[in-house]
């Protein structure tokens, strides 16, 4: 899918983006992946490409520059498997967010979740309520999620 000069493309056909998907969520989500080296980052990402299930991870590019991803995934958080299946890992670089690109991207995880049969969406986020909120999510509510206060959302299809 091509946007302006923004192209979507799902990570099974941009494996070579891995290091810098991994490199970004050690940055963005520090307290969560502090912990985790680089290369088991990677890991996880390489299982998502070899798995043909869920995570369907996507990866915005400008030209041949990443420039965001989301995954649409089993549940919107692992502790809370009843939101299930979710939207998680949305990030976009920070020169180019309110470009339109988080919005697209999600709409790319919700036009692979109707046609899985999914009747709902879910989201965990602490920082992007207002993305989900411009584009029809309704807030569910509140959880406090290592040691952070998370908001979840919902999207019927």
């Amino acid at each position: 899918m091509t946007l302006g000069p923004v192209r979507i493309e799902t990570l099974d056909r941009c494996p070579e983006t891995i290091p810098v998907l991994a490199a970004w969520f050690r940055e963005e989500w520090a307290d969560y992946f502090s912990c985790r080296s680089q290369e088991n980052i990677e890991g996880d990402f390489q299982a998502a490409v070899a798995d043909d299930g869920l995570p369907v991870i996507w990866v915005a590019f400008e030209g041949d520059e990443p420039v965001g991803t989301v995954a649409l995934r089993s549940s919107a958080l692992d502790s809370l498997d009843e939101h299930e299946p979710g939207v998680g890992g949305l990030y976009v670089i920070p020169s180019r967010r309110k470009s339109g690109i988080a919005r697209t991207l999600v709409e790319m995880a919700e036009t692979e979740a109707r046609r899985r049969g999914f009747p709902h969406l879910h989201a965990a986020t602490a920082s992007a309520v207002v993305v989900f909120e411009r584009i029809g999510w309704e807030v569910e509510g509140n959880v406090h999620h290592d040691g952070a206060e998370i908001t979840l959302l919902r999207r019927n299809l």
